[in-house]
């Protein structure tokens, strides 16, 4: 209410008068003045994770296992509070975290956020102020610092007695994700990555390295798009293609996209196609989509120096398994080089450890080796 005695030009507010939302009042206020302000909206908790595909399958041992981590039922006694889940390009660590995180949303009342940190990106990795301000805003904070000092405090204040839990997908260092952590005990951080980040070791986390469909986990969700029937009727070629396919589940789903847009083809001609090497990858692709080959270029943009030259040179060899003298032998260089970027093709999930000082290549990663060989080196190198 608005009283303006007398003078049109004076503008007064007195008496009893009641003001509900916001209001200008450029000049005399007096009286018993009532101000009446709404209760700010309610800030829902965040649901931030990513939905998880129907065709979602063949993982329930991968779930235990994660289950086993959370609650203290692994090999390792002490609950975590960290968990890293780390495989190479395609493997599905983004899916089966959704997956675990959705069925435990109960246990995290306060919310559950998700962020990409970019890790193989073109524009490059995400900085940790600018997921901070992402996290700040999504749990309601109404002015959010512009000092990354300011935004890790403020997170840390803000979490301290959160049951939240925090999605840190494709991260690219364990630098990266360190000023994200939470600090309430009652909250879980699960980091997705195509490298180890074992450096995360010294942070408490609790490492889960993801490994490729069983032969019949694959078959299931290649018929999730084609159908029983069609699997039914060429069962040899379904496995045939699962195993070119080498249990990425990337790969089992653009070769079943492929198959579902082409209904009257054959599974065996799908998979004549894929037992040529040279054509694998251009064949495990579907306009519009993450291919294979795609991924592995990310991968393979961010290795040092060395360890791409390693990379290429090792990719033609007639050989299936690598130790350092083999590797050294390929490159012309020492055995102390050799370990060391053989390290990192291992932290970086190109190569597989698997024995004391014995690696091999991933069957789709040896293919996208020997082309890059190709594409790089000259025909006398590669003689």
């Amino acid at each position: 209410m608005c009283q303006v005695p007398g003078d049109a030009h004076e503008n007064l507010i007195g008496g009893q008068a009641r003001i509900h939302g916001p209001a200008v009042q450029a000049r005399d206020v007096h009286g018993g003045i009532h101000v009446h302000t709404g209760a700010a909206p309610a800030v829902p908790p965040p649901r931030q994770l990513l939905p998880v595909p129907a065709h979602f399958t063949g993982r329930g041992d991968d779930l235990a296992a994660l289950d086993g981590l959370l609650t203290g039922r692994g090999r390792d006694t002490t609950s975590r509070s960290l968990v890293v889940v780390s495989g190479p390009a395609g493997i599905g660590k983004t899916t089966l975290v959704c997956s675990w995180l959705h069925s435990l949303a109960p246990e995290f009342p306060d919310g559950q956020l998700y962020a990409d940190l970019r890790g193989h990106s073109t524009e490059g990795p995400a900085s940790p102020g600018e997921i901070l301000s992402q996290f700040l805003r999504a749990l309601g904070v109404g002015s959010v610092p512009a000092d990354m000092a300011e935004k890790a405090s403020l997170w840390r204040s803000w979490t301290a007695d959160a049951r939240i839990a925090v999605l840190l997908d494709n991260a690219f260092t364990a630098a990266q994700v360190r000023p994200l952590l939470h600090a309430g005990p009652g909250g879980l951080t699960v980091v997705t990555s195509r490298r180890r980040l074992t450096g995360l070791r010294m942070d408490g986390a609790a490492m889960y390295q993801l490994e490729p469909l069983e032969p019949a986990a694959g078959a299931d969700l290649l018929s999730r798009a084609i159908g029983d029937d069609r699997v039914a009727k060429e069962p040899n070629a379904v496995r045939q293609v699962v195993m070119l396919c080498a249990g990425l589940p990337l790969a089992v789903c653009l070769a079943s996209a492929r198959l579902a847009s082409r209904p009257r083809q054959s599974v065996k001609t799908l998979a004549d196609a894929l037992t040529r090497d040279a054509e694998r990858l251009a064949v495990l692709q579907v306009e519009g989509e993450t291919t294979v080959s795609n991924a592995l270029d990310a991968s393979y943009a961010v290795l040092t120096e060395g360890a791409a030259l390693l990379y290429r040179r090792l990719g033609p060899l007639p050989l299936r398994t690598f130790d350092a003298r083999s590797a050294a032998a390929a490159c012309a260089e020492s055995l102390t080089w050799a370990e060391t970027r053989l390290d990192e093709l291992v932290e970086a999930n190109l190569m597989e450890d698997i024995g004391p000082g014995i690696c091999r290549f991933h069957d789709l990663v040896r293919v996208h080796a020997h082309g890059r060989a190709i594409a790089e080196e000259s025909a006398t190198t590669r003689a």
